[in-house]
């Protein structure tokens, strides 16, 4: 991948630190804590799909990176339905499964520190320090990611994702072929 701004300037960073803002600390730990409930959600429905029971899913996707979660979940899904309407709000759902988590290891996985002139600064992807996000941003994305595990448990126990898993169970009709 290349770099956007190839004269961008590299901050001098004094040194790595936790900050000492409980609020911002509490609001990470918020997103750490909401995004391992959708890794679990997820799990869930690998569970409901493939018609296993809670320690079977944990125990097969165990390990599992969440991209080969949500994989199998579409595998899965795919295995039961070929309506397109369907595989369609499945994937809507997995996309933002997808975004939300590609936002949260953009926040917690890059390095933070503090300058010169007590600054705090967070790495980006092109290496370069910037003003690292504040908390209203880590809030936002845990509401954003409750509201997901909402969406897809709906769907996993009431909606169109149980009405799929339904049809494991239902017999295979000769239509006529």
């Amino acid at each position: 991948m290349r770099r956007k701004d190839k004269s961008a300037v590299v901050h001098p960073v004094a040194s790595f630190q936790l900050p000492s803002d409980q609020a911002l600390l509490a609001a990470v730990g918020t997103v750490a804590i909401a995004h391992g409930h959708l890794e679990y959600i997820l799990r869930m429905t690998v569970k409901t799909l493939a018609g296993l029971s809670i320690l079977e899913a944990l125990d097969a996707t165990n390990f599992t990176s969440m991209r080969d979660v949500r994989s199998e979940v579409r595998k899965l899904f795919g295995q039961l339905t070929k309506e397109r309407s369907l595989c369609l709000k499945l994937e809507a759902l997995l996309e933002r499964a997808r975004k939300e988590s590609e936002q949260r290891n953009q926040l917690l996985h890059r390095p933070w520190a503090v300058d010169s002139e007590n600054n705090w600064l967070m790495k980006d992807e092109y290496h370069h320090w910037g003003p690292l996000p504040d908390r209203q941003q880590f809030l936002e994305l845990a509401d954003r990611i409750y509201n997901l595990i909402h969406d897809i448990n709906e769907a996993r126990l009431h909606g169109f994702i149980s009405d799929v898993a339904k049809l494991r169970n239902s017999p295979k009709t000769d239509q006529g072929n």
